[in-house]
């Protein structure tokens, strides 16, 4: 009977052994079938250091330096240029005259030989020549070949043109001369008046 009581407690501590593996097997394949959820890993953003900004200092300015600058010769004027232009003085029909004939008589010119054509006219007029009326010295007979052939009627006028009268108006550009041709030295100005110079043009002028 003692030896059957033995068997009996072997016997119930070998089923308890096989329950408590049997046991620990199903608790670890549970353990072992549930899905293992990731941890969700945070990244972290560098924030950026803002760069100092830069200081620009100032561009020096440079310092003009003082030019000497020549003085410009004064010119000689005409005694009614020095309070009146050349639009004031005369009338629109005398300028478009003084215009056309200083155009026809030195066509093609520059500003400079043109000057000298139209300061002979304003010399004569400071002469008191025909009153010192513009109309009757441009007009006046024997004095201007191009209205003699009735040239200076059928001329364009250009720009430098008018441009070489308001310079011959502002000042003398034909030092003094009260005639000019271009006859090579036939004329009676030639012969009889003193020669002062040739221009660009080949007019020569008189007093």
């Amino acid at each position: 009977m003692f030896k059957n009581k033995q068997k009996e407690i072997i016997l119930i501590t070998l089923l308890g052994v096989v329950l408590v593996i049997g046991l620990c097997y199903a608790s670890f394949s549970k353990k072992k079938l549930e899905p293992i959820t990731p941890t969700p890993v945070t990244t972290l953003t560098p924030t950026p250091t803002p760069l100092p900004t830069p200081t620009l200092e100032p561009t020096p300015t440079a310092t003009p330096v003082p030019m000497n600058t020549p003085t410009p010769e004064p010119i000689v004027t005409h005694p009614f240029a020095t309070s009146h232009s050349l639009y004031t003085e005369f009338t629109e029909e005398e300028l478009e005259l003084l215009f056309r004939i200083v155009e026809a008589e030195v066509t093609g010119g520059t500003v400079e030989t043109k000057a000298n054509v139209a300061s002979v006219i304003f010399n004569r007029l400071e002469a008191g020549w025909w009153d010192g009326d513009l109309k009757s010295n441009l007009l006046a007979r024997n004095q201007f070949e191009v209205v003699a052939n009735g040239r200076y009627k059928i001329v364009e006028i250009t720009e430098s043109t008018m441009l070489a009268c308001e310079k011959a108006f502002k000042g003398d550009t034909a030092q003094g001369a009260l005639f000019f041709d271009s006859t090579g030295g036939k004329s009676w100005a030639a012969k009889n008046l003193t020669w002062i110079f040739r221009d660009a043009a080949n007019h020569d002028f008189y007093k």
